[in-house]
């Protein structure tokens, strides 16, 4: 009897290419992808830019640059994508489909975008696609989910799942790097992205190209104020950044990378925005907290002036800004100077998670909510406000032993806490018979 043959084709040759190719061309590691009793593997070729390149480990009569005539090979079974991108690998994807040839990919930016037509696509056409390894950095998560999980009731998925992210966070966190030198170092192995837009290098970039426009407009100039004027009219006349008043609870208002892409945003958001371009053409700002606001201090130590990122750029005094939380709080506040002292950038960065935490709560993206707390706890495992806010979302959720846990912890560390009573005797007592209807 005949074994079967599956024939497979490999869009891209770079690190993950690469190594499958290897894999695949490995008669015993081939047993672990495919029953050598019922069939073998075939690769009919590996298409690549340049086919003169010498690539370890890939047979030279393997490599083509026609990529359209390896996805429309008719003995074609599965095709896998490896190039990246929205195009064309759309649309070489689609083709193998409409053929009804299964599909391989780890293009996350694509999934993210077209996922769900490729796969009302693959259905039609009788065939399979999987993208695992576009998920989570490659964890085979979303088959056990699928098959091993298939009867559980999964109610969130939580982590950093980011392949890159991951990597460059590990770095940073255990062997002391700098983010620059964390990322340098998974570009140089192939962790991140071969297009930057598809991880943080996009918003940066973004930046950068702010920046670039603020120095034209300083055109040397070493004056400081001449500098941040040049930035003011960079980042709110070219670059048409602006306050998201109509749709203040926004939850993309706290997200950076929206904020960049969408041009608008609220105080402190807009403020990094600020902040960040100032600090890349050499004029270092700091932000200041303002009750129900958010500034930027003017780039001179004797001066008091302070620059509005939510009011298109506008000048304040000090004056201006006793006058902004006198509205915006609607004087129940006493103000004092202290609320234009600096604010350390871990505190900006508490300040936007709660931000992102109440907008995604007003939104009742629990869910998402949730996650922003996780973060939180991640800057500070032992903030009770966070505790606490954690369970009253665990309790709409209906997660009542979580929810329960985390106000019992809350409690025991904020015991002086003006809510300790109402959370004690009503909210922990209703969870409780929740719990156990």
């Amino acid at each position: 009897m005949n074994k079967p043959v599956v024939r497979v084709g490999i869009i891209g040759a770079g690190n993950v290419g690469g190594a499958l190719v290897e894999l695949l061309n490995d008669p015993d590691r081939q047993e672990a992808l495919l029953d050598a009793a019922t069939g073998s593997i075939e690769l009919v070729g590996v298409a690549v830019r340049d086919a003169a390149k010498r690539r370890k480990g890939i047979p030279k009569q393997l490599l083509t640059t026609d990529v359209a005539g390896l996805v429309a090979n008719d003995d074609l079974d599965i095709l896998v994508e490896l190039a990246g991108g929205i195009k064309p690998a759309r649309v070489y994807i689609e083709t193998a489909l409409r053929h009804g040839v299964s599909v391989v990919t780890a293009n996350k930016a694509l999934m993210a975008e077209c996922g769900t037509e490729l796969a009302q696509l693959a259905h039609q056409n009788g065939a399979d696609l999987f993208y695992e390894a576009a998920v989570g950095g490659g964890i085979p998560i979303l088959r056990a989910l699928r098959t091993s999980l298939a009867g559980e009731r999964i109610e969130r998925v939580m982590g950093i799942v980011n392949g890159t992210t991951n990597f460059i966070l590990s770095k940073m966190t255990s062997e002391g790097s700098d983010y620059a030198a964390a990322l340098k170092e998974a570009q140089s192995l192939g962790y991140a992205e071969a297009d930057p837009s598809a991880d943080v290098e996009r918003s940066l970039a973004r930046l950068d190209d702010i920046a670039e426009i603020a120095s034209i407009r300083a055109s040397g100039a070493t004056d400081s104020y001449a500098n941040a004027s040049a930035l003011l009219d960079a980042v709110f006349n070219a670059s048409g950044f602006r306050g998201n008043a109509s749709a203040y609870d926004d939850p993309r208002n706290s997200m950076l990378s929206s904020v960049l892409d969408r041009r608008t945003g609220i105080p402190i958001t807009l403020s990094i925005v600020v902040m960040e371009v100032a600090r890349r053409i050499g004029l270092p700002l700091d932000g200041v907290g303002l009750p129900g606001h958010f500034v930027v201090k003017f780039p001179d130590s004797t001066s008091r002036l302070f620059i509005d990122a939510f009011d298109g750029g506008r000048i304040l005094e000090a004056m201006d800004c006793v006058a902004l939380v006198e509205r915006q709080t609607g004087g129940r506040i006493t103000w004092t100077d202290d609320f234009l002292e600096p604010v350390a950038p871990r505190a900006i960065l508490k300040r936007v998670l709660v931000n992102l935490k109440n907008a995604l709560s007003h939104a009742k993206n629990y869910p998402s909510a949730l996650t922003a707390i996780e973060l939180q706890l991640t800057l500070d495992p032992w903030d009770p406000t966070e505790l606490r806010d954690r369970g009253i979302l665990f309790a709409r959720l209906h997660r009542y032993d979580r929810a329960i846990a985390d106000l019992e912890a809350y409690l025991e560390r904020s015991p002086d806490a003006s809510d300790v009573k109402q959370i004690r005797d009503t909210v922990l007592r209703y969870l409780r018979e929740a719990r156990n209807l």
